[in-house]
């Protein structure tokens, strides 16, 4: 045979060129999936990086500082003086920790900087989530767009954000079976699952959607203790187990039934009401339903049945209460994905300067974002009623009954304890329910409303200016305005209102 085609050319200028290529420094130009990989992140990162304003994350603020100075969590009721000493089960408890110490080493600036980082890493998860299972770049943006669009409506600094974060964490385990966190998942799963049963509630998801995968598989003929899945079951195991080992032992684990309990008082909560699809909230996620819907019904690709019973339950909890909105494009998102997957192809580099100069922008909005953010003030309490509690303050009320809303009272609970205790926040699985259909019958200005605030002994009503309540306490004879805002009205009960017994005590005082 003659040698081969090429063989009269000389190898050692070939050899040698290849070389000086390899022993030159190159920079590659940042790819298409880097720079839309690192779009996600910045919004993610901004989105993070909001002012802290929630009325439990006010609360939750004050309780990591309660267990920072006591050294123990809280398993009574320490905020009220309605349900004092009643049983806490106090589930978010690691996150409070976090926030007390990063706002005695930082400031409130590193609580920001926790979620920004927090929400950096949920929008780059999913977004490579999408990519791996969509096969094309576009395809997984899109995807990906609507869902975290549905997912940043319900997107504030609290221990949920925490607990999306594991969720997806844990759908990157179960999804992606070449990862390194599936090859190591006996040991990354419990540690997962550990840190989000003291972060927050919502791990007794993840065990529904474990649940549903081993399933669902074996329904497509895969059995659990076989094959890919059989590490994964093990994993999960061993995890149903750890959750149980925490500093409030069994009372932490069992939390969730507590919220099966008392549905219907969580459903008076708004958080946990039916999305309403005339809301920008609803209207989105009624825009994740029908990308979801279109694409595993006309996708390139037929759905699993696995797949498909994955889907239905969460979208159905998502419809049952839109706490669970944000959780169900996270579990369907790369089951949309594989339903509109092409194969994987190389794409062609981006031109250098183009890429650059995006990158650049990037990287400038960065900066600009994160300076303009640090020049904030940390809190936004625009909505809170800091000026009549400043009135409480100045006329000595501090520590009287004040009767106000459940949000607000979050709002007190993080300026004004121990000096000052509510009547009800936002905790509805703790609080007995005599107290909150009291708290009820008076808000919504039931019949007994002013029998509830004798029969509770309220001395001082702070209520906002545009409610219903205002308009009988304004006739009534018990109640004097006292303070009024924008915002807020103050209310005091008139001594000669007072209980005949407590009037007889303060003429022997």
């Amino acid at each position: 045979m003659g040698p081969p085609p090429d063989s009269s050319a000389d190898p050692e200028p070939v050899a040698a060129e290849a070389s000086l290529e390899a022993a030159a420094p190159t920079r590659r130009a940042p790819g298409l999936d880097g720079l839309i990989t690192a779009t996600f992140a910045l919004a993610g990162f901004g989105f993070g990086l909001q002012r802290l304003f929630d009325n439990s994350f006010l609360w939750h603020l004050r309780t990591g500082e309660l267990i920072l100075d006591s050294g123990g969590i809280p398993r009574v009721d320490p905020y009220s003086f309605t349900a004092s000493g009643t049983s806490w089960v106090d589930q978010s408890w690691l996150v409070q920790v976090a926030y007390a110490a990063l706002d005695r080493t930082v400031g409130p600036w590193g609580i920001r900087l926790l979620g920004a980082v927090a929400g950096a890493l949920l929008m780059v998860l999913l977004f490579r989530l999408a990519l791996r299972f969509a096969g094309e770049t576009w395809r997984a943006a899109g995807l990906t767009l609507v869902a975290v669009l549905t997912i940043r409506e319900l997107w504030t600094v609290r221990p949920l954000a925490f607990g999306l974060v594991a969720f997806v964490g844990l759908v990157w385990i179960v999804e992606v079976r070449e990862s390194w966190v599936r090859r190591h998942v006996v040991v990354v799963l419990p540690v997962l699952f550990w840190l989000w049963v003291n972060a927050h509630g919502s791990f007794a998801l993840g065990f529904v959607y474990l649940l549903l995968h081993f399933v669902g598989n074996w329904w497509d003929g895969h059995r659990p203790w076989d094959g890919e899945d059989r590490r994964l079951l093990i994993a999960a195991g061993i995890s149903s187990v750890v959750v149980f080992v925490t500093p409030l032992g069994y009372r932490l684990a069992l939390f969730p039934l507590r919220v099966l309990d008392r549905g219907d008082m969580f459903r008076q909560v708004t958080e946990w009401a039916s999305p309403d699809f005339r809301e920008p909230a609803g209207m989105v996620f009624g825009l994740w339903l029908a990308v979801l819907v279109v694409v595993m019904a006309r996708g390139r690709h037929r759905v699993s049945r696995r797949d498909l019973l994955v889907t239905l339950p969460f979208v159905l909890l998502a419809l049952w209460a839109r706490r669970n909105v944000a959780v169900a494009p996270i579990v369907t998102l790369p089951i949309a994905a594989r339903a509109v997957a092409v194969p994987r192809r190389l794409r062609s580099p981006l031109a250098p300067v183009p890429a650059w100069a995006f990158a650049c922008v990037l990287a400038v909005a960065a900066v600009v974002l994160t300076t303009n953010a640090a020049a904030e003030d940390d809190f936004d309490l625009e909505f809170y009623p800091v000026e009549a509690v400043d009135h409480l303050d100045e006329e000595g009320l501090l520590g009287s009954n004040v009767f106000t809303t459940d949000s607000w009272a979050g709002y007190l609970i993080w300026r004004s304890w121990p000096d000052q205790l509510v009547y009800m926040d936002d905790r509805v699985d703790m609080y007995p329910r005599e107290v909150f259909d009291d708290y009820n019958e008076v808000s919504d200005v039931g019949e007994g409303w002013s029998d509830v605030l004798d029969r509770r002994d309220i001395e001082v009503v702070v209520w906002p200016t545009e409610r219903a309540l205002n308009q009988v306490l304004e006739v009534s004879p018990q109640w004097t305005l006292a303070y009024e805002d924008d915002t807020a009205r103050v209310y005091e009960r008139e001594p000669d209102e007072r209980e005949p017994d407590e009037r007889g005590e303060a003429a022997d005082r």
